[in-house]
């Protein structure tokens, strides 16, 4: 009975021991389980972020291909310029402008972020100067036209068709730019792609993607 007496601040001090290890092992696998949470979710939204970006590159090079389309269609049919719409549409740069805020941009490889932002500055311009001719500037231009007279009437469809030219040569030149250069953007940055040949990115994301960018 004496002899186990002794022991009991050994075995006190190692159960002691044992739950501090247990305390410090626990916070220490803790401290790693949320560094790789917040890494992984990081990873995820800066994924989806640049994902995003790439569909509305895509979306805007389709729109501008459509444009560039019917232009060349009206052209070919020996549409007159003074029956062009007048060009309002305006390219879409919301993505992108969320990207500069958070700060994803600056951690893509500094070629694509030349690419980016000579591209996003360029449509950028383009939208401030089609969006001075909008719906409101159009029906004033229109009544100044009405309101020019009979007397007139050669003179005012002259100088319609003169804007309307303008303004259709000027889109269709527009659009074709900004095809060719979201062309060479998606030719390198494929986040979508990437996407789907990571197998971790997969399971946490899944594999649906946006038709026409599978294989960009």
């Amino acid at each position: 009975m004496e002899s186990s007496l002794p022991r009991r601040p050994f075995l006190v001090q190692l159960i002691k021991n044992q739950f501090l290890y247990g305390l410090l092992l626990g916070a220490l696998f803790g401290l790693i389980a949320n560094v790789a949470s917040n890494y992984v979710q990081d990873k995820i939204e800066r994924q989806r972020y640049y994902e995003l970006l790439e569909s509305e590159i895509f979306i805007n090079r389709s729109d501008a291909n459509t444009g560039l389309d019917s232009y060349n269609q009206k052209i070919t049919q020996g549409v007159e310029y003074g029956d062009f719409s007048p060009s309002q549409s305006l390219f879409s740069t919301e993505v992108w402008k969320s990207g500069l805020e958070q700060g994803y941009i600056v951690q893509l490889e500094p070629e694509i972020q030349i690419l980016l932002q000579t591209h996003y500055k360029y449509l950028e311009d383009t939208n401030n100067l089609f969006g001075v001719l909008n719906e409101n500037s159009w029906s004033v231009f229109f009544k100044y036209l009405d309101a020019i007279g009979t007397a007139e009437e050669t003179n005012a469809k002259a100088l319609k068709d003169v804007i309307f030219e303008e303004n259709a040569k000027s889109k269709a030149d527009i659009d074709k730019k900004v095809g060719v250069v979201a062309n060479s953007i998606l030719a390198k940055f494929h986040p979508t792609k990437e996407r789907l040949e990571n197998p971790l990115l997969k399971i946490f994301m899944g594999e649906e993607v946006i038709p026409g960018l599978k294989g960009v």
